[in-house]
Formats: C-alpha cells, sequence, structure tokens
C-alpha cells in the first residue's frame, strides 16, 4: 500500500493502527520470550546447586525430593520441545498432502503424496503424546 501510491485518509489510519498492533505484539512477544529463558536458567543453576550440595555430602529429604523433582520437569521439558518439533512436521506435512491433493494427479505428485502420508501416519500419536507430557508438566510443575 504504501510507497506504491497516495494513502487516503481511512488507509493511512488504518495502516497508523495496524503498525501500532504489530508493534505490541512483537513487545509482548519479546517481553514473554525472555521469560522462559530466565526460568530454564534459573532452574539449571537450582540444579546445579543441589548437586553441588549432594557432592559435599546427603541432602536433606527435602533437597533430594526438590532435585528429583527439577531433574523430572527438565528431562519432561526436553520431551515436550522434541515433540513439538514432531508435531510441527506433522502439520506441515498436512498442510503440503492437502495442497498436493488439490492439484491434478501425475507419477510425481503421486509419489510424493504417498511419502507424506506415510510420514504422517508413522507420526500418529505425536499430537497426543505432546498433550499428554503437556498435562504431566503442568501437573508437576504445580506440585
Amino acid at each position: 500500500m504504501e510507497g506504491r501510491e497516495e494513502l487516503t485518509r481511512e488507509e493511512a489510519e488504518e495502516l497508523a493502527k495496524l503498525r501500532s498492533k504489530v508493534a505490541k505484539q512483537k513487545q509482548q512477544t519479546k517481553k514473554n520470550g525472555e521469560k522462559p529463558r530466565e526460568t530454564r536458567k534459573d532452574a539449571a543453576a537450582e540444579i546445579a546447586k543441589l548437586e553441588e550440595l549432594a557432592k559435599q555430602g546427603p541432602l536433606t529429604s527435602e533437597q533430594q525430593a526438590e532435585l528429583d523433582l527439577r531433574r523430572e520437569i527438565e528431562k519432561e521439558k526436553k520431551e515436550e520441545n522434541r515433540l513439538n518439533t514432531r508435531a510441527s512436521r506433522v502439520r506441515k506435512w498436512s498442510a503440503e498432502i492437502e495442497a498436493l491433493e488439490a492439484l491434478p494427479r501425475s507419477a510425481a505428485n503421486e509419489a510424493k503424496l504417498s511419502t507424506l502420508q506415510d510420514n504422517v501416519y508413522r507420526s500418529a500419536g505425536s499430537v497426543e503424546e505432546l498433550a499428554e507430557t503437556r498435562r504431566r508438566l503442568a501437573e508437576r510443575r504445580r506440585s
């Protein structure tokens, strides 16, 4: 719109509103993006601190329980990340399948379609597994 022709007053106002929304979304994304990184660093630092205490001598039952819980949460978080990646691939493959099905049939399209369908079939449980992992992780974090 902008740069190609003169904007009407309404278009300029709409563009200004959109830019404002985009700026707010970017700011919110940045704010949200920093928080998980800090949380992961804090969690890793706490695990390291407890492990260092364990090297110096036996931990109290509360400290041992906290260390075990933090390790389990870290393990579940890694699993969630792995499953997120797999679920993302499945969504991408599914979109490609839809696009290929809309195209005229050809040998190349059929081969690609078959491959994508096989990939989706093999990864079928990923989304459910991801949901279960997220549920367990949320449960452990509440503990």
